[in-house]
This record gives C-alpha cells, structure tokens and sequence, in this order.
C-alpha cells in the first residue's frame, strides 16, 4: 500500500488562509505538476478534435483525397486513444492530490489537538474542534480543481491561436468575448463566499451542539434535559437550513450563467463563420470545426466556475482551521534545565502539600470537587503558567524544568467522571513509576 503522506506532516506556521493553502500545495508539488499535465494533455486533445474533423472534411472529403481522409481519421483514432488514456491518469492524480492535502491537514489538526491538550479544550468546545476535522478534508478539494483551471487557460490560447490562423476577425471573437463573459462570474463571488461564510458557520454550531451534547448525554439525561437539547438542535438546524438555501442563489446564478455563456458562443461564433464561409473567407470544414470550438469553449469556462466556488469553499475550511492551529500549548520544553530522576522519587504540589509517594495510589478527596481536579491537573503539568509561583516538585526538581516526554511517560493521570462518591465529592488518582504505563 502507498502511503499517501509522509511520517512527519509539517507545520505551515502562522499563515493567512490562502497561504496555508499555497504550503500544502508546496508539499505535494510533484503529483501536483503530474496532476496539471495530465489535464492539460486531456483538454488538447479535447481542443485538437474540432481541428482535425475540419481537416479531414477540407482535406479529405470535400478533396476526395481518401489518403488524406484516413490520414485525418487515424490522427482522431489517436486523440481519442489518448484522451480516454489522460482521463483516467488525470482522474487518478486529482484524487491522490485531493486525499494527500486532506490527510495531511488532518495529521496536523491531529498533532496539535495532542500538544495542545487542556489549552485547546479551554477555549474551543469539543464540537468545534469536530466540525474543523471535517473542514480539514472539504478544504483539500482545491487540489482536486486547481489543475483543471491551469490546463483551461492553455487550452484556451491553443484554441485562440487556432481560430486566429483561420480568421483574424474571429480570433479576436474568441479571444476579447470569452474572458468578457467569464467575467460575468466574477459578479456572484462575493455573495457566493459571504453566504457560504454563513451556511459553514451555522452548520459548524449545528455540528459541535450536537458533539457537546453527545458527551454529557449521561448528564443530561439525569436532569431530564433532553427535551431542551431537541429544541436547542431543532432550531440549530432550521438557522443551517435557511443558511443552505441562501447558498442555492449564487449557485444557480452560476449555473443560469453558463447556460447563457454557452448559448451566446455558439451563436455568435457560428453565425459569424457562416457569413464568412459564405463570402468564402474560411473553408467548409473550418466552420465545422468553429462550431465545435464553440461548444468546447464552455468546458474551459465551467472549470474556472467550478474552481471559484471550490476555492470559496477551501479559504473558509483553511480559516477555520488556522484559528484552531493558532491555539498554543499551554505546556513545552522551552525552560528545561534538568533531567527526569532515575529512582522513584516523591511528587510535592507545594501549593496544596498534597504528597504522592512512589508506586502508591492516592486518592484526593475535598468537598469542593474542582479543588480535587485543580491539584491533578497541577501535579500532571497540565499548565504551567499556573506552576510559575507554587511548582510542583519531583525529586526536588520543578516539573516544568524537566523534559516533558519524561513527565508525560512516567505521570499519568487517570482523569474520570465523579464515580468513587455521592454529593459533592469527587476523586482523581495519580500514580508515578518507573517505567511507561498504559492507560
């Protein structure tokens, strides 16, 4: 099996959305140029096929040249074998590219989410962080599109050139019109991205009422709050519904946009070759093969619609993510000045007093159960800010002075649920060895 990405995913620091964009695309650079010259291949065959039909027809038929003819035919038996050869190798890049980014940023959502721990928790609820997995995987569908956009624009020009050798007049047509129209699109970007900002914003709260709900289900059903957290989801959910349909507005216009785009093309172009064809300006079989530009000029088109929308859709999964990524770790290694103690030595949270000897399991009990919780978390080194004035000590050392590998493989914390007692009390446990133990 392939792996499709590498051990170490990378970090892309700390920057806008569009640049994180661009550093994942930096990653997988060559199956990225694999991916663009297989498209591009694709559409000049595509391009190439009107061409050689009018040659065939000029050259061949109307010519009654039966060499030219096979000649003509066996270079559209080519481009065909080619263009099913390039549209299944283009296809097979366009999903490898697209899982490659979408793993990738979830390896790095992954690893952060690990080292950022108790700090990321604190200020993103669990449903949040959820939603953003999922916009991990949606934004890597750029690197579906984004070859599909390059080869269109080359395509294009080989089109452009081609219409211009068999009619200046109508080169000009196709090379002036087709961005002309094109830019119609542009028009609907800025609704189509505010809207979908929207819909992104209101399914993301739908998503993570759900994930919080989902981890305290066992409290919630103890008050008998269930029926609150229906209401809360329904009316959630009615806020992403409408927020859906003001997306179809765009989408459609889109969609009508084309529509009209390929209808003026192919009126327009045609009409024009047929006056010249008449006038006898350009051949029979180069009107045949305007014609087929015509119909072809609107795949380039819905490309570039196609990626505006898909790279809307990307900046906004790739913002959400950078503001989880942004969280720092509330624990590093920046001041580590000793080592781990080789022998069994005593944890000391000398704000508390509180004593864990070696091998022992030891209870904390207090009437207050954040308290009991305050005390765990300090002596796991969970946050070491709250360490600075009050540490705690293992073998006379500040934990917050000792490689947190150490720490983290030799003081674990068996962080539950209030289970041990009734009322008000709570228990936590922690036990310090030796060696690694499993959770």
């Amino acid at each position: 099996m392939r792996v499709l990405t590498d051990a170490d995913p990378g970090h892309p620091g700390t920057p806008s959305p569009s640049g994180y964009l661009l550093w994942v695309a930096n990653q997988q650079k060559g199956s990225m140029a694999a991916q663009v010259v297989f498209d591009t291949m694709w559409l000049v065959g595509l391009t190439l096929m009107p061409w050689a039909i009018g040659r065939a027809l000029d050259e061949g038929i109307l010519a009654s040249d039966y060499d030219r003819l096979l000649f003509w035919v066996a270079i559209l038996l080519g481009l065909s074998v080619m263009q099913a050869a390039t549209q299944a190798l283009r296809y097979r890049a366009a999903v490898h590219n697209w899982m490659q980014a979408g793993f990738r940023s979830v390896r790095i959502l992954g690893h952060h989410i690990t080292r950022t721990g108790q700090a990321l928790t604190a200020q993103k609820s669990t449903g949040e962080i959820a939603a953003v997995g999922s916009d991990a995987m949606q934004l890597a569908s750029i690197y579906f599109m984004t070859s599909g956009l390059i080869s269109s624009l080359i395509s294009f020009a080989i089109v452009a050139i081609i219409v211009l050798n068999a009619s200046i007049s109508l080169g000009l047509v196709v090379l002036i019109g087709v961005p002309a129209l094109s830019g119609l699109l542009f028009v609907v970007v800025n609704p189509l991205k505010a809207r979908q900002a929207a819909h992104r914003e209101a399914t993301g709260q739908m998503a993570a009422l759900g994930a919080d709900t989902v981890a305290g289900l066992r409290v919630l059903r103890g008050i008998g709050g269930e029926n609150i957290f229906v209401d809360l989801y329904r009316a959630k959910s009615r806020i992403a519904q409408l927020a859906g349909n003001e997306v179809a507005g765009p989408v459609a216009l889109v969609e009508a946009l084309l529509v009209l785009m390929a209808g003026i093309l192919a009126v327009g172009l045609t009409w024009l070759g047929a006056v010249q064809a008449v006038n006898g300006q350009i051949q029979p079989g180069e009107l045949v093969s305007l014609y087929g530009y015509a119909g072809f000029l609107l795949l380039p088109i819905r490309l570039a619609a196609d990626a505006i929308s898909t790279l809307i859709r990307s900046l906004i999964g790739a913002k959400r993510l950078l503001a989880v990524l942004e969280v720092r770790p509330a624990t590093d290694d920046h001041e580590v000045s000793g080592s781990a103690p080789t022998e069994p030595s005593v944890l000391v949270d000398t704000r508390s007093g509180v004593r864990i000897e070696p091998g022992a399991v030891v209870a904390i009990v207090s009437a207050d159960p954040a308290e009991s919780a305050e005390v765990a978390d300090r002596l796991a080194r969970f946050d070491d800010a709250e360490l600075q004035h009050r540490p705690v000590t293992w073998g006379g050392q500040s934990i917050t002075q000792l490689p947190l590998g150490d720490v983290r493989s030799r003081i674990t914390l068996a962080d539950s649920d209030p289970q041990f007692f009734t009322g008000v009390f709570a228990a936590s446990s922690i036990r310090t060895h030796n060696a690694p133990m499993r959770k």
